[in-house]
């Protein structure tokens, strides 16, 4: 056998001669060409019953969008929803790039007397004789974006009966009508990968529970529970999961606050900028920027 001989420089090209494009990977030095989304507006606050009337319904859960794959901004400003109190709808959350702005709606809160469930991305309960919950109009409100709606998820609010209120709606499911002997708040949407934000297992935009449900929370998360003279509990939706909170005899709890979260592979360069002080983290091979408070992020 004869053995040939190389020399260092005669492969030293060879060896640095194939770049990241030839086999198809993505250096560092790339910003990501799109990235993951999730918006969660602020959950609708429980209704409240009146002086003769006390059965009232559960606020609904924030409306929620999620893309999956959405072409990269250089930069957002993001705004995140609070929740509502009492009987009041929660705020939306918003995030504004140069592609457009994708809006969130604030879930509607329950009912006050005798109305009806207010609108919102999920519908809030009903109240006693009947009244209806209100609509999840986050697919079909013409003020937002096409992609907001397209994207979008939203329930109905559960119907009222005669001595029970109806359960919000969540971003999964809808909110049960009363009686049960309370309407039930409708679950909410479940997202693994966002973990470990969101309640009952990664779950975002649950409904709050309506009043003498006797239930100790509200629909998979955040949701609130119901509030009954024998069987009080936490009225409240869970912070930073758009949960809506619990209708209470004497007022309902307060809607849980929204969130943003922006996440993609970390192969691609970490932002290069960011305010509003957003939750960072590396987990599973991408990075993760979990915004529970106003800021930006650039990546560019």
């Amino acid at each position: 056998m004869t053995l040939k001989r190389y020399t260092l420089s005669s492969v030293r090209n060879r060896i640095y001669s194939v770049s990241n494009t030839v086999i198809g990977l993505p250096t560092q030095g790339q910003p990501p060409p799109t990235i993951e989304l999730l918006i969660v507006a602020g959950g609708g606050g429980g209704g409240q019953g009146g002086p003769a009337s006390n059965e009232s319904g559960g606020g609904g859960g924030g409306g929620l969008i999620y893309i999956g794959t959405y072409a990269r901004a250089p930069s957002y400003t993001i705004s995140i929803g609070g929740g509502g109190s009492n009987y009041t709808r929660g705020t939306n959350t918003t995030v504004l790039s140069s592609i457009e702005t994708l809006t969130a709606i604030g879930g509607g809160g329950g009912t006050y007397n005798s109305s009806n469930g207010m609108d919102g991305g999920s519908g809030g309960g009903g109240t006693h004789n009947g009244t209806s919950g209100g609509v999840g109009n986050q697919t079909t409100n013409p003020s937002i974006s096409a992609n907001s709606r397209t994207y979008g998820f939203g329930t109905n609010g559960g119907n009222g009966a005669t001595s029970a209120g109806g359960g919000g709606g969540g971003a999964g499911q809808a909110g049960g009508n009363a009686p049960s002997p309370g309407g039930y708040g409708g679950n909410g949407k479940q997202y693994f990968q966002f973990a470990p934000f969101g309640a009952n297992t990664s779950y975002f935009a649950g409904g709050g529970v309506g009043t003498y449900g006797n239930a100790p929370v509200g629909g998979l998360g955040g949701g609130g529970g119901a509030g009954s003279p024998w069987s009080p509990s936490n009225l409240n939706g869970a912070l930073n999961t758009g949960g809506g909170a619990g209708g209470g005899v004497n007022g309902g709890g307060t809607g849980g606050s929204g969130i943003v979260i922006i996440r993609y592979p970390e192969i691609y360069f970490a932002a290069n900028g960011t305010t509003g002080s957003p939750i960072t983290s590396n987990v599973g091979g991408y990075r993760m920027y979990a915004f529970t408070g106003s800021g930006t992020l650039n990546i560019y």
